[in-house]
Order: structure tokens, then C-alpha cells, then sequence
């Protein structure tokens, strides 16, 4: 599907989406329609962690995972380096979303809001 005008960007947000609908379903245990921060709420309560930190856990272990890539010029690959920018996107959207959640939950404006109150200002 065209999102953009360059087939590049194309290819990787389409990646970003199919990996979504993929993983999603496994990573919330079925309930991808209805709670997409499942598995991290779910590490959070067994680890003691909050779910922003354990979402980063599992977008560190991304991040590092690109940086053995560029640090040995593509040589250190268990994954394609495709899917792991992609999985870093989607860490990165995932991430949004629990902190929009968070604030919506506080009674705080979300990031957009308080976005739209500052430009109108």
C-alpha cells in the first residue's frame, strides 16, 4: 500500500504494519483488538517493572541488536536488520500509545492535545 511517496519509506511502514498485525495477536495473548499493552502490563506485574520499562527492555534489546549491526558493518545479523528497525518503530508507536493511556488515565491532556493547545496559542 502507497503511504508515502517513496517506495523505501513504503516498503518499511508496510513492514511496521504487517509485524503489528502479526505479532500483536501474540503478544496480547488474542486480545490485539482490545489491548495492545497486554504483554507489557503482563511483565510489568510479574517483574516489578512499570510497563513503559518494560516496554523498554524489549526495545533496548532492538536498539543493541542495531548497533552490533552498524558497529560490524552488517556482519552481527541473527535477525534481518529490516525487521528489527521496524520492531524499534513499533516499540516507538507501542510507546505512544502507553504514554497517551497513562496521561488519559491521570486526567492529564494527552501529548496531542496539549500539541494543538500550543499551536493555537
Amino acid at each position: 500500500m502507497a503511504i508515502s511517496s517513496d517506495a523505501d519509506f513504503d516498503e518499511m511502514l508496510n513492514r511496521c504494519l504487517d509485524i503489528l498485525k502479526v505479532k500483536g495477536n501474540d503478544y496480547t495473548v488474542g486480545k490485539a483488538d482490545t489491548d495492545r499493552l497486554h504483554n507489557f502490563r503482563t511483565v510489568a506485574d510479574f517483574t516489578g517493572l512499570t510497563p513503559k520499562e518494560a516496554l523498554g527492555v524489549y526495545l533496548y534489546k532492538h536498539v543493541a541488536a542495531i548497533y552490533a549491526f552498524i558497529k560490524s558493518d552488517g556482519q552481527a545479523e541473527s535477525e534481518p536488520i529490516r525487521d528489527r528497525l521496524a520492531d524499534v518503530i513499533n516499540y516507538c508507536l507501542l510507546l505512544w500509545k502507553l504514554i497517551q493511556e497513562e496521561r488519559r488515565a491521570e486526567g492529564r491532556e494527552t501529548l496531542d492535545q496539549r500539541f494543538e493547545r500550543v499551536v493555537q496559542s
